[in-house]
């Protein structure tokens, strides 16, 4: 478990003397819940100008994810791949 700018940041990473493969090179974040992921994902697609697909919802029983009203067609487009994918997955797991 990092915080987000050793977990982003290399240089912080070794200030706070962060260790791990992913120390200051992560390119997946994980949250607590929902809401934190919706905020983060958020702010990072609109403040950064950057693609951010999610939600991603993991450990239910389906594969399921969370569109956002304000979401693009490429959102839409993406999101679904990804969740027929996991879709596919889980039903080899049976």
């Amino acid at each position: 478990e990092l915080q987000v700018d050793a977990a982003l940041v290399p240089e912080v990473a070794v200030r706070k003397m962060a260790e791990g493969p992913v120390a200051g090179k992560a390119n997946v974040l994980i949250f607590p819940d929902l809401n934190s992921g919706n905020i983060a994902g958020k702010l990072t697609q609109r403040l950064a100008n950057a693609e951010a697909w999610g939600p991603l919802v993991q450990g239910l029983s389906k594969a399921a994810s969370d569109l956002s009203r304000g979401c693009s067609v490429l959102d839409i487009i993406a999101v679904s791949t990804i969740v027929a994918v996991q879709a596919q997955r889980l039903k080899r797991r049976g």
